[in-house]
C-alpha cells in the first residue's frame, strides 16, 4: 500500500466488509479520529458516517486520516491469510494517534491472519508501535533498521520489542 493511497480502491473491500457484517473494526478505527462514530453505510457513491448528528456525514469530511484508516483496514481485510506491505504508515496521521492506530491495525491483522510489513521514518510511529505492542502483543512484533554499509550493501539490524524499547528510552537512533 503506497503512502499515496487511493481511497476509491477501498470501495470493493468496504462492500465485502459490510456484506459480511465485519464493519465493527472499521468503526473502531474511525473512533481514533472521531470518538463519536456510531456506524457507517456505503451508498452508491460514498461512505457516510454517523457521528451523532442529525444526518450522516461523508467520510471525506472527517479528513485524510479517517480515509486512510478505512483504506488500511480494508486492505488488511482484503489480504486475509496473506501479507500486506504498507509504505510510510504515519503519513496523514497526527503523532498522538499512533499508539491507538497500531492497536487497531495489529488487532485487524491478527483477526484476518494478515502479516504486516510496514515502513516508516517517523519516530512517533515507532514509539506508537512499541507502546501498542507492550500492552498486548510482545511476542509478535519485530522491527528492523536498514542501513547501507560502506561497501554499498544493505544491512538489516533486528530489534526485538525489548531492544526497541531500550533503544527508544536511551534515545538511540532506530529509524
Amino acid at each position: 500500500m503506497s503512502p499515496k493511497y487511493d481511497f476509491n480502491a477501498s470501495v470493493q473491500g468496504l462492500k465485502r466488509i459490510l456484506q459480511n457484517k465485519d464493519e465493527h473494526f472499521i468503526i473502531k478505527g474511525l473512533r481514533i479520529i472521531e470518538p463519536r462514530v456510531k456506524d457507517f453505510i456505503y451508498t452508491d457513491s460514498e461512505m457516510l458516517v454517523d457521528i451523532g448528528l442529525e444526518k450522516r456525514i461523508p467520510v471525506n469530511m472527517m479528513g485524510d486520516g479517517a480515509r486512510k484508516i478505512v483504506s488500511l483496514l480494508t486492505a488488511i481485510y482484503d489480504c486475509k491469510d496473506s501479507a500486506l506491505l504498507i509504505d510510510e504508515i504515519s503519513n496523514g496521521f497526527h503523532y498522538s494517534v499512533m499508539c491507538d492506530l497500531w492497536k487497531v491495525l495489529i488487532d485487524a491483522a491478527i483477526r484476518n491472519n494478515t502479516q504486516l510489513f510496514v515502513t516508516t521514518h517517523d519516530v512517533d510511529s515507532i514509539k506508537g508501535l512499541r507502546d501498542a505492542a507492550l500492552d498486548n502483543h510482545k511476542d509478535i512484533i519485530a522491527a528492523f533498521k536498514l542501513l547501507k554499509t560502506s561497501a554499498d550493501e544493505l544491512k538489516a539490524y533486528h530489534y526485538s520489542l525489548e531492544s526497541l524499547d531500550y533503544s527508544i528510552n536511551q534515545k538511540i537512533e532506530v529509524r
